[in-house]
């Protein structure tokens, strides 16, 4: 299975991409929860993480996406996680805010 985990710092819009990799740059955080997940992912799955803001390509051949995000980057999340499912993907979502509104996360995700 081929597994993508997309991070907050991608999911950041409005920062010009320059600004977004020079703060991703000295920011320990940027993908820690992404490095997490993947480390614990089983060796037969195939992880690979969006890093640094780089553009999200929705009709890749990933079979399942994993979105981690804060209330902060919830509107963008969910756009991106409903842009993946109408091409098929399974998705699925953690962090903070779908961890406080599920029903709300349930409806942008698998």
């Amino acid at each position: 299975m081929r597994i993508l985990l997309i991070g907050e710092i991608c999911l950041d819009f409005t920062t010009p991409p320059i600004l977004q990799s020079f703060l991703s740059a000295f920011s320990y955080r940027s993908t820690f929860n992404e490095r997490l997940i993947a480390a614990v992912t089983p060796r037969k799955h195939v992880v690979e993480i969006l890093e640094n803001n780089k553009q999200i390509d929705f009709s890749s051949d990933h079979d399942v996406v994993h979105i981690v995000f804060g209330t902060s980057a919830s509107f963008n999340a969910y756009r991106v996680a409903d842009g993946f499912r109408e091409n098929g993907k399974t998705v699925v979502l953690s962090g903070n805010h779908p961890s406080a509104l599920p029903n709300e996360a349930k409806q942008h995700a698998d």
